[in-house]
């Protein structure tokens, strides 16, 4: 039975919704974070101040002496740390430090009943597409030649004709186009060699575009409808990539945490990847235009054409492997979701 879980990265967005899911369940939990969570404005922040079943580690995840201190009494791990930083930082931290953290976990193997691996659907890269015309079905592609044209639409390598995305299985490869991306991949490779080795349960979730309150004050930057709910707020232009038309699965934080508390319980094998996301893909700009209704903010929409290389034009989840495993399906519609966020900072107009 686990009783005591160990989380890396508890500070962030996920790590605080799903310390304050786990703890009333009866959970002891330590978080290891470099950044002090009662500095944070999060849905968690309270807690540390009146159980003491929720204990806090400063420091990075590839200390040593942190890591072991910690592991100690852990039943089980919920790897979330990491870098979002597209350069030299996410090697550092995701490609080597999961190198690191993983070598601890081994030496511990022996009382660790389950492991979870937070990764991101990035490692799909533009994912598989099916041809319009003459039905191929490939790994899409986009060179920044052609986006720097403001060529942003998938073409068949075959014919040249426009190319629909399908949805990412989590059985049909990867191709990640982007370092983060590529680092991300090397998390999920060290996490399969783990299981293998060691015969810890070990399961890695492909975490989608995840959305809800806290976000844009712990992840500015990071996430596109965060960003688009700041400049709300601070009656700023928005601006849409690629003319607001690439596409985005958004799956609301508290469905995020009820797959992961749901893989922490289950019986599952020695090694499970799963897709986290709605399985629906909304437009940008769509999203845009809800999220400037509810909060009942008219916002300035810039359609621009710029791009981060690297991003797909458009990513969904497929969803089977969800409810064939956990039975789960979202249960917080999308419209609900932004409720829920907008709620958070008090400048929704009217919810009904």
């Amino acid at each position: 039975m686990i009783k005591h879980v160990v989380i890396t990265g508890g500070s962030g967005f996920i790590g605080s919704h799903l310390i304050a899911r786990l703890l009333p369940l009866g959970f002891k939990i330590t978080n290891i974070d470099i950044t002090n969570p009662r500095t944070l404005t999060t849905v968690a922040t309270s807690l540390y101040q009146h159980t003491q079943d929720l204990e806090y580690l400063p420091g990075d995840f590839r200390n040593r002496l942190v890591i072991r201190s910690a592991l100690e009494k852990a039943d089980a791990v919920i790897h979330l740390a990491g870098s979002y930083n597209n350069g030299a930082e996410a090697i550092q931290t995701n490609s080597y430090g999961s190198r690191f953290i993983f070598r601890e976990l081994a030496r511990h193997s022996h009382h660790l009943k389950k492991v979870i691996v937070a990764s991101t659907s990035q490692v799909y890269g533009e994912g598989e597409h099916c041809c319009s015309a003459c039905e191929l079905s490939f790994f899409g592609t986009r060179k920044t030649s052609d986006l720097e044209q403001k060529k942003f639409d998938v073409h068949c390598p075959r014919c040249g004709s426009p190319a629909i995305g399908l949805a990412n299985n989590e059985e049909n490869g990867r191709a990640p186009s982007s370092v983060f991306a590529k680092s991300m991949a090397a998390v999920e490779d060290t996490a399969s060699e783990f299981a293998f080795h060691t015969g810890v349960s070990t399961t890695i979730l492909r975490y989608f575009n995840v959305f809800g309150s806290g976000d844009w004050r712990n992840n500015p930057g990071k996430e596109i409808l965060a960003d688009i709910h700041q400049n709300l707020l601070n009656k700023q232009h928005i601006i849409l990539p690629e003319f607001g038309n690439c596409s985005r699965d958004f799956i609301h934080v508290f469905d995020a945490v009820e797959i992961t508390l749901t893989c922490l319980l289950a019986d599952l094998p020695e090694l499970t990847l799963l897709n986290v996301g709605s399985g629906n893909a909304r437009l940008v700009w769509e999203a845009a235009e809800e999220l400037s209704d509810i909060c009942g903010i008219r916002g300035k929409s810039l359609q621009t054409s710029a791009f981060t290389p690297g991003e797909p034009r458009s990513s969904y989840a497929e969803t089977s492997q969800l409810k064939k495993l956990l039975g789960f399906k979202p249960r917080t519609n999308f419209r609900q979701g932004l409720e829920e966020l907008t709620r958070y900072s008090g400048i929704m107009v009217d919810a009904a």
